[in-house]
């Protein structure tokens, strides 16, 4: 009788061993889900003050260099082309200025051993 009074405390802890593994796991992963949403949250912030400056600053430019040129129209029509030719270089180079850097940071957060 003795041996399974044993057997079933080496069961209970076992038990309670992988029960705590499991929400070890989960709080790992709820931790790593914050961080990435935390990031997530502060780059759509970013991006959105980055766009509002970029369109004030493309308007400003445009009535500036209209001004220069004495037509409005010709100042928003360089400052188009300007952003044609930087699109015609994001599409000639996306995988290089776009695709590999994203990669690289997601898989160094998800791949991080302290988050």
């Amino acid at each position: 009788m003795p041996d399974f009074d044993r057997f079933e405390v080496l069961s209970e802890s076992l038990k309670a061993y992988i029960q705590t593994n499991i929400e070890l796991v989960k709080l790992q992963a709820i931790e790593r889900a914050s961080v990435i949403g935390s990031g997530i949250a502060s780059s759509v912030i970013l991006g959105v003050v980055g766009l509002l400056f970029i369109v004030f600053f493309s308007v400003w430019a445009g009535l500036y260099i209209g001004l220069l040129l004495g037509a409005y129209h010709l100042g928003f029509a360089c400052v188009a082309g300007f952003y044609l030719i930087v699109a015609i270089i994001v599409i000639l180079s996306k995988k290089k200025i776009i695709g590999d850097p994203i990669r690289n940071i997601l898989a160094r957060v998800a791949l991080s051993k302290s988050v």
